[in-house]
Order: C-alpha cells, then structure tokens, then sequence
C-alpha cells in the first residue's frame, strides 16, 4: 500500500493512531471480468473438492479480498453452474 494512502487515511479520521497500519485492507471498488471469472473458476473447482457453502463463502473472501456478500454471490453462481453441469444429461431430474 502506498503510504501516501495510509497518511489520507489518518487525516480523514478513518484510522485510529493505535491501529497496525500494516493490517489495513484497501480494495478495489470493481473488479475486472477475468477476476470474477477465475473467483467463479476457483470456486467450481473447490465445490468439486467437497467444500461447503458456507466454509467456501469465507475462503473466498478471505482469498480474493472481497466482502462475505459478494462471496457468497461468487459461491451461489459457481454452486447454480455446477449444478448445472452435474446434472446436464439428466434433463428430467430422474437419476436412475
């Protein structure tokens, strides 16, 4: 992070003094679509894996620096898509 960031940080009252500055997260406001493609990539591969949603929420956060609500539309996407994929040659829903 640059530190002229970290000073306009402080001088707007954003950060109390006694914080770790090394600790503060800036993220980008957008994200490019190859970004979220390799989010929603990502985390098709980890639903593969066996991953829950829920647990698949936070590692998508906690991985590609995003807020829990945008992960979970990141997990609920891949978890739609997957589905999809798992059951494409079962129009009916009749496995058997």
């Amino acid at each position: 992070m640059e530190i002229a960031i970290v000073f306009d940080y402080l001088l707007r009252g954003c950060v109390d003094v006694n914080v770790n500055l090394s600790r503060i997260v800036v993220t980008n406001a957008w994200v490019s679509r190859q970004e979220k493609q390799q989010r929603h990539e990502w985390s098709m591969k980890q639903i593969d894996k066996g991953v829950g949603f829920s647990e698949l929420a936070s590692l998508v956060a906690d991985t590609w620096g995003c807020s829990r609500r945008q992960a979970h539309r990141v997990v609920s996407d891949a978890h739609k898509e997957w589905m999809d994929a798992a059951f494409a040659d079962d129009p009916l829903g009749e496995m058997g």
